[in-house]
Formats: C-alpha cells, structure tokens, sequence
C-alpha cells in the first residue's frame, strides 16, 4: 500500500502489517500500538500509529528476546493482543483484523 520495508541492519529485525476492520476488511487508520520486548532484566518498548492504509512499520527491532508482545487499540473497536510474537532476523509481517465493539 504504498510503502515499502527494507532490510534491516545485521542482527535486528523490522516487524510490519495492515491492520483491517474484522467485518468490513477495511484498513484501519489511526491504530495505536505498543510491541513490548523482554530481555534479561530490560524491557524495550517501540509505539507505533497505522497510517491511512492501516499499515504499521517498527524498524531496528531486538531478534534475541525471550518474549514480544504487541498490543493494539482503536475508537470503537476491541483492544487487540498478541502474545510470543516469533521474531526473527530481517523483516517479519504481522497483519490482522480488529473486531468493532
């Protein structure tokens, strides 16, 4: 839609998506979400907002963490999560659907 990922740097990820509407499969824009990432005693934390595709891009992300987990949120719409997300080195796609309230 309009975007392009490209790799990242040596020993870190890109993680990317469209989010849509779970009725309709509209994008949705202006999702806000946050990815948490555990690691030893750290937790880095990378916020992102779709953009008018419904699409989302965190760069430069951690592959060598015990947990990522992302959670989502929308006027009128169930807030979203996702738990253990698998992340691996270079570029991941994570796209989903969100039910209206």
């Amino acid at each position: 839609p309009g975007t392009r990922t490209t790799e990242p740097p040596p020993g870190l990820a890109n993680l990317y998506g469209i989010i849509t509407d779970a009725e309709t499969g509209e994008p949705i824009a202006g999702v806000q979400g946050t990815v948490y990432q555990d690691h030893d005693t750290e937790t880095e934390t990378y916020d992102f907002t779709t953009n008018f595709s419904g699409y989302y891009q965190i760069l430069d992300m951690l592959v060598e963490v015990d947990v990522t987990q992302m959670v989502v949120y929308a006027n009128g719409y169930k807030d979203h999560t996702d738990e253990d997300i698998p992340i691996v080195e270079g570029n991941n796609e994570l796209s989903f659907s969100m039910e209206v309230v």
